[in-house]
């Protein structure tokens, strides 16, 4: 058994305990992934049967399918960070509409330089914190125009240095941009169902990204987060789950058909 872990507040009246929680033991942890690591391999190949249609947002609109596919390759760079940099809390269907009218303006690392962030902001207007976005957006061009030639980097700390861009965002780069096999790129679909299917026990994107890296196989890092975001856009829908057609609803413990055969 861990050991029991006690924080404690004190005063000149009174001892209150504020926290209890138990150290995991290295056994513990070792358990933990084992188990986590039968679930996935139990629930991924269904999951990927489930998304054969390839028929989710995430499909045809994901920040991965917006860049112009006739652009060099350093402005496909760039359109698909912006995209990835305007898509926080902001559905794919908006993302792609902005988009398309920053494409329409001309979408280079030159151009954004040149046009005033209220001009920016105006353009994509009709999405979720457009002036933080806008402002964000005009300050990475000018961090890429002056510090890395225009480009995008191929280096995640390089990222992650940028206005606006998180571990997920500079995962998605690297992965999408560069074809690189060392990220995953956790966002909400992908925390929410790895931990609601019990693959692992966290309490943040970030966390889990570590725990998946420990028991996902690195050749399937690449599909997962499209997979389960796609998945979790058509299938397991957040608030409301279409437990009725998804092939996990006998083991998914959250599963409405289980609570409807009193499971």
């Amino acid at each position: 058994m861990a050991p029991l872990k006690i924080k404690v507040a004190k005063n000149k009246n009174s001892t209150k305990v504020i926290q209890k929680s138990f150290e995991r033991s290295e056994e513990d942890i070792e358990d933990l992934v084992s188990d986590g690591r039968k679930r996935f391999q139990r629930d991924f190949p269904l999951i990927l049967e489930m998304r054969k249609g390839n028929d989710a947002p995430v499909d045809s609109i994901g920040c991965h399918m917006l860049a112009d596919k006739s652009a060099d390759l350093d402005t496909q760079h760039f359109q698909t960070l912006t995209a990835l940099i305007l898509s926080p809390r902001v559905k794919d269907q908006q993302t792609a509409i902005a988009m398309t009218k920053l494409k329409e303006h001309c979408l280079t690392v030159e151009n954004i330089i040149k046009t005033p962030v209220e001009e920016i902001q105006k353009i994509i207007s009709f999405i979720g914190l457009a002036k933080t976005k806008a402002e964000r957006l005009h300050k990475c061009a000018k961090i890429l125009h002056e510090q890395y030639d225009g480009k995008v980097p191929n280096d995640y700390e390089k990222l992650m240095a940028l206005p606006g861009v998180g571990d997920k965002i500079a995962s998605l780069v690297m992965v999408n941009c560069f074809d690189s096999d060392q990220f995953i790129g956790v966002d909400t679909h992908v925390h929410r169902i790895a931990n609601m299917l019990k693959w692992v026990k966290t309490r943040t994107p970030k966390g889990t990204d570590d725990a998946l890296k420990e028991l996902v196989p690195r050749s399937q890092w690449r599909a997962l987060n499209v997979a389960l975001v796609g998945f979790g856009q058509t299938v397991c829908k957040a608030p409301h789950p279409r437990c009725e057609i998804c092939l996990l609803n006998t083991t998914c413990a959250m599963s409405k058909c289980r609570e409807k055969k009193g499971h």
